[in-house]
């Protein structure tokens, strides 16, 4: 993001996703270890990933009781 926009990102943003060439988001695997990692930062409190993700990302947060970070799906 940094080098399309020149701006940073906060530390409190983590990001997963596949950006192709023509800018589309793509899905991602391994979900479970990424959320699980951002609920027990101090730090992340949003989690930005593909909206294609979405609704398995909203189950492991509901069934793993990751309350503390906020999804914000992209696409």
């Amino acid at each position: 993001v940094r080098l399309i926009t020149g701006l940073g990102v906060e530390t409190c943003v983590a990001m997963t996703g596949e950006v192709s060439l023509t800018g589309a988001i793509g899905a991602v695997s391994g979900l479970e270890g990424k959320l699980r990692f951002a609920h027990e930062s101090e730090r992340i409190e949003v989690v930005v990933l593909p909206r294609d993700n979405l609704r398995e990302a909203e189950a492991l947060v509901e069934q793993h009781g990751l309350t503390s970070i906020r999804l914000m799906p992209v696409t």
